[in-house]
């Protein structure tokens, strides 16, 4: 697994970006990963 960090700005304001790539995880894996994210980011744009 790698992690990235990088600058990012969100609705005007500077964040860091967090990529976790991960080569093995397969592709149903990766689209239940995402779905979750998704959820996440809606939830809450504070933090």
């Amino acid at each position: 697994m790698q992690m990235e960090f990088q600058p990012a700005s969100m609705a005007g304001e500077e964040c860091i970006q967090l990529i976790i790539r991960n080569d093995e995880i397969d592709l149903k894996a990766q689209q239940k990963l995402q779905k979750k994210l998704e959820v996440l980011n809606t939830q809450c744009q504070e933090t």
